[in-house]
């Protein structure tokens, strides 16, 4: 799973809270990314971000995060699915001289 592997992190600190997560984007991208599932979830529009996470080892990665929240009966948000792949290689790359 993409929590062990690119995070380092073990998957059950992802699965019952989006705050989990977002604790482990790299601070310059947030705010931006905070802001694209807040959008998301608000205008039920899929998401889709690359950003930065740092590891608990303190490596930093690249992610593709993909996404669209399931909505209940009452109409609020109920839980966000969707899949994050590493592109650090990609991002290398591009920014390669």
């Amino acid at each position: 799973m993409i929590y062990e592997r690119c995070l380092a992190f073990p998957r059950i600190l992802f699965s019952r809270r989006l705050g989990n997560f977002s604790r482990f984007v790299h601070p310059e991208d947030r705010e931006r990314v905070s802001k694209a599932i807040d959008r998301a979830r608000q205008d039920r529009v899929p998401y889709s971000e690359e950003f930065r996470v740092v590891r608990s080892d303190g490596a930093t990665r690249w992610i593709v995060s993909k996404g669209e929240f399931e909505y209940g009966p009452n109409g609020e948000a109920r839980m966000m699915r969707g899949m994050a792949v590493d592109i650090t290689e990609r991002k290398e790359v591009e920014e390669a001289p």
